[in-house]
């Protein structure tokens, strides 16, 4: 594996921590709104963006925002057809700057996550913030808008990691990520590989972090696909983790190639390179530590093909 630049290896021994999370004011919502719309930020994801758009588009998201980190790949060109066509909105986005009063780095994607609730969040009932290594796979006959219509369209649905490893691939295989990685981490409470992605109702946060939000009425709470609810903390206990009706799958390696180009890319939150590649080879590690199979994704896709 290259070396990154200096000035990235520099960055590395001098960086602070990143501020974690900001403070909003919760957009007022439209008289009407449509279900649900996810926020993802990318940067030279071409090569999955077809699959991952076409699966949700399934599962029922009815929008994308694209938040674009300076992509070089055919990114645009993927994604053109789709703006077409009025499911995918596209905003570049490329912010580097400090806290003026502390010099702590602010994430490129708390603040493009900031800015899609008070830009586009009003005309939303639900919000998802997820990566493109992630997707949200329906576990029952119900699409996700019925799922989060039967939930009683909770304001802040916390659903956890279910990491996905290398199935043995040391390049990129053809065919599809969901028909490619069935093996999953069988562990759930190594810290290193728990955490949660969110959909929120956008009209009711008032703090944005990537994996926890706030919202007027449940304050620091969240609940699951039960309705169970929990604080952050809380929600990290063996009880509060389901599958039922969502599951959250995290593709976290696909291939050795292309986790070692992961690592290159660097990432959107971390301006240390070294932290950041720590950080990533340890969760690998515990994730292939003891994997099972998961074809809940694949049963997905043959369940809504068959509707269609």
């Amino acid at each position: 594996m290259s070396r990154p630049p200096l000035t990235r290896r520099l960055w590395s021994v001098f960086a602070e921590p990143a501020v974690g999370r900001v403070e909003i004011v919760a957009p007022a919502p439209r008289a009407e709104r449509r279900d649900l719309a996810i926020v993802l930020i990318v940067r030279d994801a071409a090569a999955r963006l077809e699959e991952w758009i076409d699966f949700h588009l399934l599962a029922g998201v009815e929008h994308i925002f694209v938040y674009d980190d300076l992509s070089t790949d055919d990114t645009a060109e993927v994604l053109a057809p789709h703006v077409a066509r009025g499911t995918v909105t596209v905003v570049p986005w490329h912010v580097d700057v400090t806290d003026g009063s502390t010099g702590r780095w602010m994430s490129q994607q708390i603040l493009a996550y900031a800015h899609a609730i008070q830009t586009f969040g009003s005309g939303w009932r639900h919000m998802a913030f997820i990566d493109d290594d992630e997707f949200l796979v329906p576990t029952g006959e119900h699409d996700l808008p019925t799922v989060l219509a039967r939930l009683g369209n909770p304001s802040n649905l916390s659903l956890p990691w279910h990491m996905f490893g290398f199935n043995g691939h040391q390049v990129p295989p053809p065919g599809t990520t969901v028909e490619n990685y069935t093996r999953r981490s069988l562990f759930f409470l190594d810290k290193r590989v728990l955490n949660f992605k969110c959909i929120v109702d956008p009209t009711k946060v008032t703090r944005v972090n990537i994996h926890a939000f706030e919202t007027v009425d449940l304050g620091g709470r969240t609940t699951n696909t039960l309705g169970r609810l929990a604080d952050e903390k809380g929600r990290r206990s063996f009880g509060f983790l389901t599958s039922e009706g969502i599951q959250l799958n995290h593709y976290f390696t696909r291939s050795r190639a292309e986790l070692l180009q992961k690592i290159e890319r660097g990432s959107a939150n971390d301006r240390s390179y070294e932290i950041n590649r720590g950080r990533i080879l340890g969760r690998v590690e515990a994730i292939e530590r003891e994997t099972v199979e998961d074809r809940k994704a694949i049963e997905f896709l043959a369940r809504a093909r068959s509707r269609r």
